[in-house]
């Protein structure tokens, strides 16, 4: 039974992980932006009633692995996560790695409206080292630093491989 939580800052990598081990263990990731968006675009919450129904069902799997950065939905998978992994890296990187992903326009309904939420995200994932909401650098380590399960922070890109090539009998590769 594998339960991994992985999280951090926009742009950290989460998504890029999460498909790794995915891969490696055979169990399809869960991105939480899919969970508390609606399909198809940044610009739609879902109601807290289906978000809460959606977690629920998702959490008391046996298997899966959740990716975010929204850390009142991370903190509602801590306790049944068998692995967490705190991304911890500094902004130039997130900066970096979400410049060259682009604004994922093509996923979204309104590519127009598609740029634009690509530049708040810009603002609002630099934001992240000095807010205080259960979004922030601040948040996520406060998480990581009460769970109780096996953890993991990784803070720079070449720790991902060191991480994976640790793994690799635990994840079945």
């Amino acid at each position: 039974m594998s339960r991994i939580l992985i999280y951090g800052n926009s742009g950290s990598g989460k998504t890029y992980l999460s498909n790794l081990i995915g891969n490696k263990v055979g169990v399809s990731p869960i991105s939480l932006d899919n969970l508390f968006w609606l399909p198809r675009g940044y610009n739609h919450k879902r109601s807290e009633e289906n978000l809460s129904s959606l977690v629920e069902s998702i959490k008391n799997k046996q298997e899966w692995i959740v990716e975010g950065v929204f850390g009142s939905l991370v903190e509602q998978f801590l306790f049944q996560a068998t692995l967490l992994i705190y991304l911890d890296l500094p902004w130039v990187v997130c900066h970096k790695n979400l410049l060259s992903r682009g604004s994922e326009s093509s996923k979204q309904l309104e590519p127009a409206q598609a740029e634009i939420n690509f530049e708040k995200l810009l603002v609002w994932a630099e934001d992240y080292y000095s807010r205080d909401t259960k979004n922030s650098c601040s948040y996520h380590r406060s998480l990581f630093e009460s769970a109780q399960c096996k953890k993991v922070i990784i803070k720079d890109r070449s720790s991902f491989d060191v991480f994976l090539q640790n793994r690799r009998l635990e994840l079945g590769g």
